[in-house]
């Protein structure tokens, strides 16, 4: 009885051993492939990305200030880019005739605009440090312009001129590249990038001038085709 005790203490300690040695190399298995992934190309990962100018200075990513990207998972990922814009001036301009009269001129003018970009990538081989992707998107937004200027006359009189335009729209977008990582949070990216693009015009200008008055408007879409140039961008994952 007490040797069939024994041979049962003894089997049961070594099914329990090789569990534990067959659980040890299983993650040491698992750690040693994830050290030999050398790219940040992992589930729920973020990236920030930025274009390098010909400068050689940090500009905006696929035409937006600044891309932000996540990982789905390591061969498909979502970026998203916006582009926002704006400027305003209010001018006042003094001109000298021949005569010696001044003749000051007033203008003023805002613009802005707002695209947002959101591309669908993937990765051909994402357990490589170098990284070829395909993407395709879309891209939609608006802009708005206007300009109001009045200037008096040399012969009298005052000249007015008013111009309004707004144009909005959306497009179809594809992109290939590659991306090289030389630290595993970090990536150097180079890519092509094309669109194709509809927008939808509307102008309005007023002109006001001694005996004649005058107001235009247009309405027209417009479509254009074109691709960029190979861009050279870099990424920051965390």
């Amino acid at each position: 009885m007490k040797k069939i005790l024994l041979l049962a203490v003894i089997f049961l300690f070594l099914i329990n051993f090789k569990q534990a040695i067959s659980q040890n190399v299983s993650e040491t298995e698992i750690t040693k492939k994830n050290d030999n992934v050398k790219n940040s190309l992992e589930k729920n990962k973020w990236a920030l990305q930025f274009t390098i100018d010909q400068n050689f200075t940090l500009s905006n990513f696929e035409g937006s200030i600044a891309s932000v990207k996540k990982q789905f998972s390591p061969n498909r990922a979502l970026r998203l880019g916006l582009s926002v814009e704006f400027g305003h001036s209010n001018q006042e301009l003094n001109k000298r005739s021949l005569v010696d009269t001044t003749q000051p001129e007033f203008s003023k003018y805002t613009d802005f605009s707002v695209f947002i970009y959101p591309t669908y990538l993937f990765y051909i081989n994402p357990s490589s440090e170098v990284n070829v992707y395909f993407g395709t998107g879309i891209t939609t937004g608006g802009s708005y312009y206007w300009r109001e200027s009045e200037q008096n006359l040399t012969e009298g009189g005052v000249y007015y001129a008013w111009n309004r335009t707004y144009s909005y729209g959306g497009g179809l977008t594809g992109t290939v590249g590659v991306e090289f990582f030389p630290m595993k949070s970090f990536s150097i990216i180079a890519e092509y990038f094309v669109s194709l693009q509809y927008s939808h015009n509307v102008e309005k200008s007023v002109y006001d001038v001694p005996h004649q008055y005058e107001v235009r408007e247009s309405t027209y879409d417009e479509y254009q085709f074109f691709g960029k140039r190979v861009n050279f961008g870099l990424s920051v994952y965390f």
